[in-house]
C-alpha cells in the first residue's frame, strides 16, 4: 500500500517540504537527513507508566517457562526464530509454553503448548494485558532491512515497562538501548 508510486511521491514531498519531521527512531532521522531534509528532530518515544504496574510481579515458583511475542504479522522476521522455538518445545516438553499476541508463526496453529490471542487494537488495553501476562521472556525478532531499521524500539519499552526480560535482534532499533546481558539479550539476525 505505502510503496504505491503516487503515495510514495506524496510522502517524499511531505518530508522535503515540512517545517520539521519528528521521529522516535534515530536511524530513521539519519536516513531522512541523508535523503530528504535536514529538518529532522529525533525524539525518543516513551511508555505511559500509568497503564502498567509500578512493581514487578513475583517470580513464579512452578509452572512452565513462558516465552511470548506481541506484534503484527512478520513471517520473514520470524523465519530464523521458528526452528529454535520448535526445538525448545520438543526438548523441554511441558516445562515451556509459547504465547503469541497478534501474529502466530506458521506451524504453531494447533500445538498444545502454544497459546494465541488476537491483537487488541486498543493500545491502552493491549499494554494492560501485556502487563498482566506471566511471560518469563519476550521475543523481538527483526530482519535487517530498511523498513525494520527505521522502526522505533516499542518492544524494548513495552517489555521493560512490564518487567519482561527480552531477547532482541541486533538491529539499529535496539542498538542504543539493549546492552547485552544487562538490559536484554541481543542476538544476531
Amino acid at each position: 500500500y505505502y510503496a504505491h508510486p503516487q503515495r510514495r511521491e506524496t510522502y517524499v514531498n511531505f518530508l522535503r517540504n515540512a517545517n520539521f519531521v519528528l521521529t522516535p527512531s534515530q536511524y530513521f532521522a539519519d536516513y531522512i537527513r541523508a535523503n530528504f531534509s535536514q529538518r529532522v528532530v529525533y525524539f525518543p518515544a516513551s511508555v505511559d507508566f500509568e497503564l502498567v504496574s509500578p512493581t514487578p510481579r513475583p517470580l513464579r515458583e512452578d509452572g512452565p517457562l513462558i516465552i511470548g511475542y506481541e506484534g503484527t504479522s512478520k513471517p520473514e522476521d520470524f523465519a530464523p526464530v521458528v526452528p529454535a522455538l520448535k526445538r525448545i518445545l520438543n526438548e523441554f516438553g511441558d516445562k515451556v509454553k509459547l504465547h503469541f499476541h497478534g501474529f502466530l508463526p506458521s506451524g504453531f496453529e494447533r500445538h498444545p503448548r502454544v497459546e494465541h490471542v488476537q491483537m487488541n487494537s486498543d493500545y491502552r488495553a493491549f499494554l494492560r494485558n501485556l502487563d498482566e501476562c506471566a511471560w518469563d521472556i519476550g521475543l523481538a525478532p527483526l530482519g535487517d532491512n530498511l523498513f525494520n531499521n527505521c522502526k522505533t524500539n516499542n518492544k524494548f519499552r513495552e517489555y521493560s515497562a512490564c518487567y519482561i526480560p527480552g531477547v532482541y535482534s541486533q538491529s539499529p532499533v535496539y542498538s542504543n538501548w539493549v546492552v547485552h546481558g544487562e538490559t536484554g539479550i541481543s542476538v544476531a539476525q
